[in-house]
């Protein structure tokens, strides 16, 4: 009776370690999960919060109205989507962050010192190229 008594108390404790072990491991994994959901938010948050700044920079700094209407559109649609990202990182129980990577802070530095023709033209090159990026991480984010 004793052996049987200490069989099943030793098989109870097995099973139970094995399904914490799995619930460990499935809390494990959704943490990994959500490990990657909260880098690539917080890289979309910063990546957004410097495409508004950039519009409102572009619409000070602009020469030409047609970038300084592009900084315009750029600041109306980033903020849309940032507050879009917000509640989306809220419902996955997440907080973007609110400041800038420094890459995204040094794309916003470096064009604060220009102006003119070289600020129209270096602006829509990092327009450009910061889009083709993110439309890329987005893809694989997918």
């Amino acid at each position: 009776m004793k052996k049987n008594l200490l069989l099943i108390c030793s098989s109870l404790i097995i099973l139970c370690s094995i399904n914490s072990f799995a619930q460990v491991n499935d809390l494990a994994r959704s943490q990994a999960e959500l490990g990657k959901d909260g880098s690539f938010i917080n890289e979309a948050a910063s990546a957004g919060l410097m495409e508004v700044e950039l519009g409102k920079l572009a619409q000070l700094k602009g020469s030409s109205q047609q970038v300084k209407d592009f900084g315009r559109m750029m600041e109306r649609d980033h903020s849309d989507a940032n507050r879009k990202l917000q509640a989306i990182s809220s419902k996955m129980g997440l907080t973007p962050s609110t400041r800038m990577l420094d890459k995204h802070q040094d794309h916003l530095d470096r064009l604060k010192n220009k102006s003119g023709a070289e600020f129209d033209d270096d602006y829509m090159d990092l327009m450009v190229k910061d889009h083709d990026e993110d439309v890329e991480k987005f893809q694989k984010a997918q």
